[in-house]
């Protein structure tokens, strides 16, 4: 994963390639520095989206990516895998993934966020799928979440309600990225003097 780390601040070879993050303010978004992540390497990853396909095509593909191999079949089995659950009625955490039902089919995967990033990436083994969903700006998590159910439902024609056809899709997907763009996000207070908007 050549434009890929989890190094504070990125290295000068990727600085060039670095995504911003907005706040937003008085009607107006503002760009931010470069976020320093305390609990790294928690939340400090920088990765282009380029890089996260290659990623999840290889863990799809039983670890093989082209004709590369990131990890072996066992190995990719084995971190897709239910590793711990409270209860097997209730989906858990595999290796480095959490699991997650979407329209009643299995998905792994793993997401995070920052104060001003806001990333999804999930996969679906059975249909071969994977969807990765990145945002800038506060209220990012909502539109995150939505847009990769929405994507997810694509694939599942059982489903009438997520059974679009392509012009019907990206109406929805418009039409949520605007009611989901005046939202702000949750990860603070806005009401004592910690507010700090």
């Amino acid at each position: 994963m050549e434009y890929a780390t989890g190094r504070q601040p990125l290295p000068q070879h990727l600085a060039a390639y670095e995504a911003a993050g907005y706040s937003h303010s008085n009607e107006r978004f503002v760009r931010q520095d470069f976020e320093w992540m305390e609990m790294a390497p928690a939340g400090s990853m920088s990765v282009s989206a380029e890089e996260m396909a290659a990623f999840m095509i290889a863990h799809l593909n039983g670890g093989a990516y082209g004709n590369s191999r990131l990890l072996s079949e066992a190995a990719t089995r084995e971190m897709h895998s239910t590793a711990f659950t409270g209860d097997p009625r209730v989906s858990g955490m595999a290796l480095g993934f959490a699991e997650n039902r979407m329209h009643g089919v299995r998905t792994t995967g793993h997401n995070g966020a920052t104060s001003w990033f806001f990333t999804d990436m999930t996969l679906i083994p059975s249909a071969g799928v994977g969807i990765f969903v990145s945002t800038n700006s506060p209220g990012g998590g909502n539109l995150v979440a939505s847009l990769t159910r929405l994507l997810a439902g694509r694939h599942h024609a059982h489903d009438a309600a997520y059974d679009l056809s392509r012009e019907e899709a990206v109406g929805r997907l418009i039409r949520q990225v605007e009611a989901l763009g005046h939202e702000i996000g949750l990860h603070g207070s806005f009401t004592t003097f910690e507010d700090v908007r």
